[in-house]
This record gives structure tokens, sequence and C-alpha cells, in this order.
């Protein structure tokens, strides 16, 4: 059964998180810009992009599993339990492995030792992410609910922002209020799903498979989650930290484009996992690409009547 209320519901606050979410950054690039100027702005964005770039490695292919086994065993809260659990203790652990791997090679880089007292001060984003519990209410069709929770998270970060970040001084203060949304986000999914379900007691014989059924369809999304965050670090490599000021904002727009469609897929994904039969399956997957498609068609067209630059 196609579930087109839910769908459309779901599609259409995902998007308006994914615009607020996306279009937050750029609303206030330039009061940041002005405030905080040129240079300290490309060392906090740096910054950030390194953590956001060593996301894909702490995800893994963790949550897609968890969404997966989630949506087969929705009405047993045994196996729901002893998945959070597992991913929540494989994701630490990638996370810790992550943040030493940042810090060693910042320590040993002589031009890039400057950004190892930010990085370690938003690195608390990492350990965030690790606990995060928005896998779970994909799998149970709640996706709407953490589309709320990321346009209300947002709204703290916006305020502190522009009430604390004044002078050249704030950069790193405006990187820690950045990830603090994101943050938020994270504590608020899991406090959502702690208090519907409990979690199972750690057990390291359970771990290692997890990593195992993780591993396969892992390499494709640490692949895509890179390539969309690494230019930045390429723009700071051969032109510096300026660079990164000048080139941040336009790339944060092109980016925001994608996570409309991956909104789409992630919905239709969230039903599909779900799904008991085979003709259920095919009528979620061709109403998820037609979706996609007519989405994508207009960008498509218009990009074509764009200026060069754009």
């Amino acid at each position: 059964m196609l579930h087109s209320k839910r769908i459309a519901f779901t599609i259409g606050a995902s998007i308006v998180s994914e615009i607020i979410g996306k279009g937050f950054p750029l609303i206030i690039l330039y009061y940041v810009l002005r405030k905080i100027g040129i240079q300290e702005f490309g060392e906090a964005q740096f910054s950030i992009t390194l953590m956001e770039i060593s996301l894909p490695f702490i995800l893994f292919g963790y949550n897609l599993h968890g969404t997966i086994l989630i949506g087969k065993n929705q009405n047993n809260r045994q196996k729901i339990g002893e998945a959070i659990t597992d991913i929540i203790c494989c994701k630490l652990i990638h996370a810790i492995v992550i943040f030493f791997l940042i810090i060693i090679s910042l320590f040993l880089s002589a031009s890039h030792k400057n950004y190892i007292s930010t990085v370690l001060t938003i690195s608390f984003y990492l350990f965030f992410s690790a606990i995060e519990l928005s896998w779970v209410q994909l799998g149970i069709q709640k996706m709407s609910v953490f589309s709320m929770m990321q346009v209300f998270s947002k709204i703290p970060s916006l305020i502190g922002i522009l009430i604390l970040v004044d002078d050249r001084s704030d950069g790193r203060l405006y990187a820690i209020l950045l990830l603090s949304s994101n943050a938020l986000c994270c504590l608020m999914t899991t406090l959502y799903v702690l208090k519907k379900y409990r979690p199972a007691s750690v057990s390291f014989h359970r771990i290692i498979p997890m990593f195992k059924n993780s591993f396969g369809v892992s390499i494709g999304l640490v692949l895509a989650g890179t390539l969309e965050r690494i230019d930045i670090l390429i723009a700071e490599i051969l032109y510096g930290q300026k660079a990164i000021g000048f080139y941040a904002g336009q790339a944060r727009l092109a980016h925001s484009i994608n996570h409309i469609f991956l909104v789409v897929g992630s919905t239709f994904f969230s039903e599909i996992v779900s799904v008991k039969n085979e003709s259920a399956f095919k009528k979620h997957l061709d109403a998820g690409l037609w979706t996609i498609l007519a989405l994508y068609f207009p960008v498509a067209i218009g990009s074509c009547f764009l200026g060069s630059s754009v």
C-alpha cells in the first residue's frame, strides 16, 4: 500500500527543513564575513569541513543497515534495542579513531597546525553524530518528526551567532555555534527514540557482525559523502584560507540542491523498508523515481539559461 498522504507530508516537511537548514548558513554568511573577516572565516570553515568530511567515515553503512533492520523488525522491541546499542557503539569507536587521526594529521603538517585548537573545540560534533538515532525514525516512518527537529535546532544557533559573533576574534565561536545546531538535533533525535525504545546491553559478539553487515553499503556512502565535501579542502590546500572564504558560500548553495533530491530518496526508502510484498515495493520505487525526475527536470532545464558563473 502506498501511503500517499504520509509521503507527501514527509517530503514537504523535509524540503522545508532542507531549505531552512541549508539557507541558514547562507543567510548569515555575509553577516559573519563582515564581522570576522575573510581570513578568520576561512580558518573556521576549513575546521568545520574537516568535521563534515569525517562524518561519512563515522556513519559508515550503519545508519542505512540500521534503518533496514528497524523496518523489518518494527514489532520486535528487543531487536530494535539491540540495533540501537550496537550501532551507537560502532559509531563511537569510529568517532574516536577519526578524532585521533585528524589531530595527528594536523600536528604532523606544519602548515595546518594552527587549525588544531579550533578542531579540538568543535570535535563534539563527531561524538554527537555517533549517538544520533535519526535512522530509527526513518525505519519507523517518522522522518517528518526528524525534519521538524532539524528546523527547531537551527533557531538557537542563529540567535547565538547574531548576538555573540562580533569581531575578528570570534571565528572559533562562529564554528562552535554553527555546529551546535547539528549537535542539538542529534540530541533531540536520541531522546525522542530512547523514550520509545530501551537499548539493549552492550555485546561485542553482536558488534562484529554489525560491522560486517554494514561494510558492503559503506563503500558507496563514504565515497559519495567524501566527494561532496572534499572541494573545500582542495581549495585550502591550493590557495589558502582566503580561498575558502570566497568559495564556501557557492559550494554550500550547490550542495543544497543535491540534498533536495536526497530528501525524496530518503522518504521513499523509509517507506520501502517496511513493505512486505513485491508489488508494494515496485509502487514505492516507481513513485520515488518519478518524483525525483519531476524535481530534477526544471533544475536541469533552468541551468541552461543561467549565467556562466552560476
